[in-house]
């Protein structure tokens, strides 16, 4: 009788042990997983960060009034130069679901790279 009691916490060990180990390498997997699965989202939010154009441009103004006095105000112009490493030489294909806009029917949108 004592020898099967000994024997069946054993048993018992040996199975938690195994679920452990299990559970353990299942934690693992599912965290390597969820790791490249957030990577792969954020690599996709640069490149959408990176081919925005901030690029403009305005002209100045020149007012002369009756009595002679001036005002003035210089333009000023921005390029965005093109950066590879952001994804600006990457062409993308943007799919507009219908009703987002007044047309109201879907929509893709190539857009080009950069120069």
């Amino acid at each position: 009788m004592k020898n099967s009691r000994k024997k069946g916490g054993f048993i018992i060990s040996a199975e938690l042990i195994m679920i452990a180990t299990i559970l353990v390498i299942g934690l693992l997997i599912g965290m390597v997983t969820l790791r490249n699965q957030v990577l792969a989202e954020l690599k996709d939010l640069a490149e959408a960060f990176g081919t925005l154009d901030q690029s403009y441009a305005f002209t100045g103004t020149l007012q002369i009034t009756a009595d002679g006095e001036t005002a003035q105000t210089s333009g000023s112009e921005f390029e965005d130069a093109v950066d590879a490493i952001n994804g600006d030489l990457i062409p993308h294909t943007v799919l507009i679901p219908p009703g987002d806009y007044p047309g109201g029917e879907a929509e893709v949108i190539d857009i080009p790279t950069g120069p």
